[in-house]
């Protein structure tokens, strides 16, 4: 009797281990993300966000059969999420990542338009 319910309890746990491992991937694609955002300057938000990264690269980030996509090229940097979205408030981008009925909100990086020279 106790050697059943020990199975169970270890089984319990481990399935509920593996959710919390399953969702990890959120927030190393959040920190991810940020990082790719340093230096950047905006350029338009719609359902993708699009900027220019530090290297003075013009790109993407947008949602595409239940990945979020990095563009140019095509580097997957969340899978198996059911949507994304971006959005600015007060200077700041907001990231919504959602899956399996949750949602996930990360604060990824600060607003910077880049000031066009008059030479």
């Amino acid at each position: 009797m106790i050697v059943l319910s020990i199975s169970s309890i270890l089984r319990t746990i481990s399935l509920n281990r593996d959710k919390l491992i399953y969702n990890e991937d959120i927030y190393i694609g959040a920190k991810q993300i940020s990082e790719y955002l340093l230096g950047s300057y905006f350029i338009s938000l719609d359902d993708s966000y699009t900027f220019i990264s530090i290297d003075d690269k013009e790109t993407t980030l947008y949602y595409s059969n239940n990945n979020l996509i990095k563009k140019p090229g095509y580097e997957v940097l969340l899978t198996n999420i059911d949507n994304v979205s971006f959005e600015i408030d007060d200077c700041f981008l907001y990231m919504n990542v959602y899956r399996d009925d949750e949602s996930y909100r990360f604060l990824i990086s600060y607003i910077q338009e880049r000031e066009i020279k008059n030479e």
